[in-house]
């Protein structure tokens, strides 16, 4: 199975050619935060895990969140979703339906990028904090929730781990999705407004757009 330091032996090894120098261009890279979780790991000579446990999941309480790899770090977890997608005969089916040689095995190594495992309850504490200066000061806050702009000032309208937009409707919004084979994720915080709308689901081909445009209705209604 592939780790973070097999990402950086490929570079290392096949060198590709550089896409636009930083700050030039904005392109969402899931690479990039595997690069970021490897520093993170030299730096603080800790797992990944580890770190995000006892700097951030332990503090604010968040007692159901950790980082789990299921197949590169097997454990038990009482009442863990299991991920569904669907087979090509449309039935919903675990993605080790499909072998060894599926992504979801060969590269679950991997963090940074994903293996974050949470509750929506746990993220509400998560979201609650980011209203205070517990985990990051107002500067920092600054940096995270507004658009970096590239050098010839396009708003890239993402921020450091966020994407960023304003709404007529609901004001400042920023907001990030996720997935993997059997699951889909999705975190909208209005900031004007103090609302924030958390999905998660264990199905891939779940309908993220409809249940947000109902958890917005509930929220302003």
């Amino acid at each position: 199975m592939a780790t973070n330091q097999d990402i950086v032996n490929v570079f290392a090894k096949y060198k590709p050619e550089v896409i636009f120098q930083p700050g030039e261009k904005y392109e969402y890279s899931d690479t990039g935060y595997t690069l970021l979780a490897l520093i993170i790991e030299k730096v603080s000579g800790r797992t990944f895990g580890q770190f995000l446990s006892e700097n951030i999941f332990q503090p604010l309480k968040m007692k159901n969140t950790f980082i789990y790899r299921s197949r590169f770090e097997p454990k038990k977890i009482n009442n863990y979703a299991l991920g569904y997608v669907t087979d090509s005969s449309g039935h919903k089916v675990l993605p080790n339906t499909f072998g060894k040689e599926f992504y979801t095995y060969y590269l679950d190594g991997i963090v940074g990028d994903g293996t974050v495992n949470a509750t929506t309850a746990d993220l509400l504490k998560w979201d609650r904090a980011l209203y205070t200066d517990k985990l990051i000061d107002s500067k920092e806050k600054e940096l995270i929730f507004n658009s970096v702009k590239t050098n010839d000032g396009k708003e890239s309208n993402y921020g450091f781990g966020w994407f960023v937009g304003n709404s007529k409707e609901y004001g400042k919004i920023v907001y990030h999705s996720g997935g993997w084979p059997g699951y889909s994720t999705y975190i909208e915080r209005h900031l004007d407004n103090d609302k924030t709308i958390i999905i998660l689901q264990n199905h891939s081909n779940a309908k993220i757009n409809s249940f947000l445009q109902k958890a917005r209705t509930i929220l302003y209604n």
